[in-house]
């Protein structure tokens, strides 16, 4: 009887919005900006990012209310955390009773858009994106055309374009993308990937710093409401759901003198 050995752990419940300030650092990758995550997609991912290694997050809802999206979301956040270590990108199987509902989650990474124009498209020539479709052997190329795909025998997207010709065209267009988007030449790939890293570093910071004083604001005004005996109607203390500045220069002002 193994009983003894085997450890019990009860359910995690999902971070509320209150709490999700404090994990916003985590928050690092997202794969184009068309739908902005609201905030029950932020909170599933705030979970899912606090949650231990090995972890079934699972994650319900009907038809078009952005279980898709919030995939692409962690997807991005595993690549950006690997890039950060400078690590390989993680490989993420995606896997359904339904064929087509992997192939919209494949079509779904090729599909996505930015409004940041110097960031949107892939920055290898002829490659849409990186999710690959693991169809049947009876698929024939017809079927698959505009999908990446790989077959057991190793045939497919990959085959064609991982190959010497394909990497001398696509070391130039990669390093004429990197360098309209940080307006300087690059002539290094090594170069390049540590500039990218420490952008992503000093967002992260960033990103860090501003929880940090979101917390001590939250306290600051949470201990103000409490011990400011002036306050009749606390909205008159707030401006689009924050704090007020100028109403509360005008207190000080009127204390001061």
């Amino acid at each position: 009887d193994n009983s003894e050995n085997k450890k019990t752990t009860s359910p995690k419940k999902p971070v509320q919005v209150n709490a999700y300030m404090q994990n916003v650092s985590l928050h690092l990758g997202q794969m184009g900006d068309s739908f902005p995550l609201s905030i029950t997609q932020r909170k599933t991912l705030s979970t899912y990012l606090t949650s231990e290694a090995n972890t079934v997050c699972a994650v319900n809802g009907p038809p078009g209310t952005g279980k898709t999206t919030l995939l692409q979301s962690v997807v991005a956040n595993e690549i950006v955390n690997a890039a950060i270590k400078g690590g390989q990108a993680p490989r993420i199987l995606a896997c359904s009773t339904n064929n087509q509902a992997v192939q919209n989650i494949n079509e779904s990474f090729s599909k996505t858009e930015s409004s940041l124009q110097k960031l949107s498209g892939r920055w290898l020539p002829d490659f849409s994106g990186y999710a690959s479709y693991l169809p049947s052997t009876k698929k024939s190329p017809a079927e698959l055309e505009g999908i990446n795909y790989i077959k057991l025998d190793g045939s497919g997207t990959f085959q064609i374009l991982e190959n010497l010709d394909y990497l001398e065209r696509a070391k130039p267009y990669f390093l004429e993308k990197i360098g309209v988007y940080k307006n300087q030449s690059f002539s290094n790939i090594n170069n390049c990937a540590k500039v990218l890293q420490k952008e992503i570093l000093d967002i992260k910071s960033t990103l860090e710093s501003f929880s940090i004083k979101w917390s001590a604001y939250s306290k600051t005004w949470k201990e103000f409401i409490k011990s400011y005996d002036s306050i009749n109607d606390i909205d008159d203390y707030l401006k689009d759901n924050l704090a007020d500045q100028n109403k509360l220069q005008e207190d000080l002002n009127w204390f001061k003198n």
